[in-house]
């Protein structure tokens, strides 16, 4: 059994805020990455100051949008457009592997710490960067300066058109994708570079766009309209019938048939054998084009007086892929969830422990150690400093005096 966490050799420094930055270092602190979060002296990071916050007894605020984001790291206070600041993160990227950003492109530039400049000081240094549209530079495109968030990186790469029902507007997908994916992308993207730089002894710069990771997801429909020239329709498989969320008694499931053969054995679930062979309904393409004339009435019809569990059971006994439609406190129920370890205890010092989402890599050489709080405000400004740079207390005491950390 492996001991060491697997990314224990790996210090981060991440600037980064709000959602695609902090969930790509999230992902890697889950791993034993020892990511320094790098924050405003005084204010810190925006997501410190976005709830939903919990009041103690004592009248004290904790929660919010931080605790989820901030487990397993430590916050340095360091202010980059001081002299000293700049100096000091400079000393710092010597003694790292990775500077993790999403500020709009060109932020990194006016500090002097943009890539070209901190290569220089560590030419191994793997420099992460998240932005809406890409860098700027001689492969910029148009779009490079603009501001992105989930909603509008979801609108442009396409996710929206396709979600939603067929008749009615593009519709968000719940989650924050724009956010979230990159992020995940980037943390794949790091561990490339990483890997790269044991045989070259160098690093890079990595360049992950929003827009661009909604685009790679939406690779079926790209793929569609470069060989048939259609435009994709929100809300309507052409293939396969009966997919997605169907009503029972009490809520809802989702349906996945998607060969012959499963559709069979729905038909036997449900006691209507006479429906395999059916002219209309017969072949994935058949249903689709009557999904709603014909095999959703068929479906919730024999779904009406069956709560979605009662659906459920009975269609696994048939083998045909389903499951109830949850809603999040129903996540917080499912055993399967918990063997899974899915929902971890988070501690937080001023409202207690609270459950939130856990990591989905499971690694058998790697059990999954108790998270950590996320770090008050610069709670380990004096210990970084110490040890990794060995400054004194008294030269601490001056750069905080001074507003430098």
């Amino acid at each position: 059994m492996v001991k060491e966490a697997p990314l224990a050799d790996v210090r981060v420094l991440d600037l980064t805020q709000f959602l695609a930055g902090p969930f790509c270092s999230l992902l890697l602190a889950d791993m034993g990455a020892e990511v320094i979060k790098i924050e405003r002296p005084k204010t810190g990071e925006q997501a410190r100051h976005v709830g939903p916050f919990v009041t103690n007894e004592k009248g004290e605020r904790g929660g919010g949008y931080f605790l989820r984001l901030a487990r397993n790291k430590r916050s340095l206070t360091l202010d980059l457009s001081q002299a000293e600041g700049k100096a000091i993160f400079e000393r710092l990227v010597k003694v790292s592997d990775v500077v993790l950003e999403n500020f709009v492109p060109g932020t990194m530039e006016k500090f002097g710490l943009h890539y070209e400049a901190l290569r220089e000081i560590h030419p191994g240094i793997v420099y992460a960067s998240i932005s809406g549209y890409g860098q700027g530079g001689p492969n910029a495109g148009p779009f490079w300066q603009r501001p992105a968030f989930d909603m509008v990186a979801q609108a442009l790469g396409g996710v929206m058109d396709l979600t939603g029902e067929a008749d009615g507007p593009p519709t968000q997908v719940g989650p924050r994708i724009g956010d979230l994916f990159p992020g995940t992308l980037t943390a794949y993207a790091i561990m490339v570079a990483l890997h790269q730089r044991q045989r070259s002894g160098v690093g890079q710069q990595i360049d992950v766009a929003m827009y661009d990771a909604m685009v790679a997801l939406v690779e079926r429909e790209i793929s569609n309209y470069s060989l048939l020239g259609e435009i994709p329709t929100r809300g309507k498989d052409v293939l396969f019938a009966p997919c997605g969320p169907f009503k029972a008694k009490d809520g809802y499931v989702s349906i996945a048939v998607v060969t012959e053969e499963q559709w069979a054995n729905l038909c036997r679930a449900m006691e209507r054998e006479d429906l395999i062979d059916h002219p209309q309904l017969a072949r994935g393409p058949l249903r689709a084009a009557n999904l709603e004339e014909l095999v959703r009435p068929l479906v919730e019809g024999w779904a009406a007086d069956k709560t979605k569990n009662e659906v459920t059971e009975r269609l696994l006994a048939f083998d045909v892929a389903v499951g109830p439609v949850q809603n999040v406190a129903e996540l917080f129920e499912c055993p399967h969830l918990a063997t899974r370890n899915m929902l971890v205890e988070v501690p937080d010092p001023i409202i207690g422990p609270r459950k939130l989402a856990g990591t989905p890599i499971k690694l058998s050489g790697y059990p999954q150690p108790a998270p950590k709080a996320a770090p008050r405000l610069g709670e380990h400004t004096d210990e970084v400093l110490q040890t990794l740079l060995g400054l004194p207390s008294e030269e601490i005491a001056r750069l905080r005096e001074s507003g430098t950390v």
